[in-house]
């Protein structure tokens, strides 16, 4: 490679791109700062209203009754659930109770049902002096397990909706 002298001239040039971008951000910045900070102070109430829920990565869109169907503490724990942990809440049957024996099923039970119960939505008791245990839903886990099945309820039911009109836009 050949060390090529620059000119002052170039080296000024180079030096002034190099810190036009930052004093312009800057300018930006803070000639935009009042609507940004506006708009800033509106999100929380902007995603409140939002007709969407996420849910392990998948978005749906609710109605706002359905929404609050589900109190805010089952909504942060099925948030945390991961897709397999779903499956399982609405596997389990509300009034079910999961009967295990012995410590070679154990293993099993923690593989299927560890995640509910770490997000307290599923517990583990032993009886018969601890050669048996059972795991059942906790009561948040039921009304978490309802709540996604009124979500399911409602999604097919859009999906219905959304079919009809697509025939009678067909039929037009």
């Amino acid at each position: 490679m050949e060390n090529i002298k620059k000119s002052t001239f170039e080296l000024c040039v180079e030096l002034i791109r190099a810190l036009a971008w930052p004093v312009i951000a800057a300018a930006l910045l803070i000639s935009f700062w009042q609507p940004l900070r506006e708009t800033a102070n509106l999100l929380p109430s902007i995603l409140h209203r939002s007709d969407a829920i996420t849910i392990a990565g998948l978005s749906l869109k609710v109605s706002h009754e359905l929404r609050h169907e589900a109190p805010p503490d089952v909504q942060a724990k099925l948030r945390r659930l991961s897709p397999s942990g779903i499956e399982a809440l609405l596997n389990h049957g509300e009034n079910t109770k999961m009967i295990y024996e012995g410590k070679s099923e154990e293993k099993r039970a923690e593989e299927r049902w560890g995640e509910l119960v770490a997000n307290e939505l599923a517990y583990k008791e032993s009886y018969d002096d601890g050669a048996r245990f059972f795991v059942a839903l906790t009561p948040v886990g039921v009304k978490a397990r309802s709540y996604l099945v009124s979500i399911i309820s409602e999604f097919i039911k859009g999906l219905a909706d959304a079919s009809a009109q697509e025939a009678a836009a067909k039929d037009e």
